[in-house]
C-alpha cells in the first residue's frame, strides 16, 4: 500500500473518535448553556489534536523522507504529544475517575459516558501510536531505497 493511502487511513481513525469528543463536547455546552472548565478541556483538546495529528503527519511524511532538519519539523513532531496527553487524558480521567460517581448509586449513563470515554481514548492513543510506527517504516523505506541521499542524511 502507498504510504499517503497508510497515512489517509490512520489520520481518519484518529480524526473520528476525536470528532466524536467535540461533538460530545458541544452538545454538553448547549445543553449545560455555558462552557464548564471541563467542557472547554474537551472542545479545546480535540481541537489542538485533531491539528497536532494533521501535523505530525505531514511534518514526518514531507520532512521525514526528505531527511531535511527544520525548527518547523520539530515543533510539528513535538505537538505529537498532544494527541497522547488529550487520550491518556480521556481514559484515566473521563473514563476510570468518572466511575466514582457510581459511590452515590449505580447509574447508568455514568457507566456509558466513562466507557464511552475509555474507548474513544484508546482509539486515539493506539491509532496515533499506529501513525508514528507508519512514519518511521516510511523514512526506512525511504533510505533504504535511497530517496534520502548522503548529503541531506549528513546534514
Amino acid at each position: 500500500m502507498w504510504p499517503q493511502r497508510v497515512f489517509v487511513l490512520l489520520m481518519t481513525k484518529t480524526f473520528v473518535p476525536l470528532s466524536l469528543v467535540f461533538i460530545f463536547a458541544v452538545v454538553q455546552t448547549i445543553r449545560i448553556g455555558s462552557v464548564a472548565s471541563d467542557n472547554r478541556l474537551l472542545l479545546i483538546g480535540s481541537v489542538l489534536a485533531i491539528v497536532s495529528v494533521f501535523g505530525y503527519t505531514m511534518a514526518g511524511y514531507i520532512y521525514g523522507a526528505s531527511g531535511r532538519k527544520s525548527f518547523i519539523a520539530m515543533l510539528l513532531a513535538a505537538g505529537g504529544f498532544i494527541p497522547w496527553a488529550f487520550g491518556s487524558y480521556l481514559v484515566l480521567y473521563r473514563g476510570f475517575w468518572s466511575l466514582l460517581e457510581l459511590g452515590n448509586g449505580f447509574d447508568f449513563i455514568v457507566v456509558s459516558k466513562s466507557l464511552f470515554f475509555i474507548f474513544v481514548g484508546y482509539f486515539i492513543v493506539s491509532n496515533f501510536y499506529k501513525i508514528i510506527e507508519a512514519d518511521k517504516s516510511f523514512i526506512n523505506m525511504a533510505k533504504k531505497n535511497d530517496w534520502i541521499s548522503s548529503k541531506e542524511q549528513s546534514v
